[in-house]
């Protein structure tokens, strides 16, 4: 029988799983305990603008870049 469920309790779950996640990470990068470093210089909005634009490079150099070798 198919079912008429636009989402699947499972899925739903992991996804404000993966939500929460991203947003307890977005905490600790504009609080500074995940930088590494001290960013107090850098306002919170900025601190996980750096932080994302960071992990999106490594991401692109890890992924497309070094899997054209």
């Amino acid at each position: 029988m198919a079912s008429n469920r636009i989402l699947d309790p499972n899925e739903l779950g992991a996804h404000l799983n993966l939500l929460r996640a991203f947003h307890d990470l977005k905490s600790q990068v504009e609080d500074g305990s995940k930088l590494g470093f001290s960013a107090h210089k850098l306002s919170p909005e900025e601190a996980w603008k750096s932080f994302v634009q960071a992990s999106v490079d490594r991401w692109w150099f890890t992924n497309l870049l070094l899997a054209e070798r």
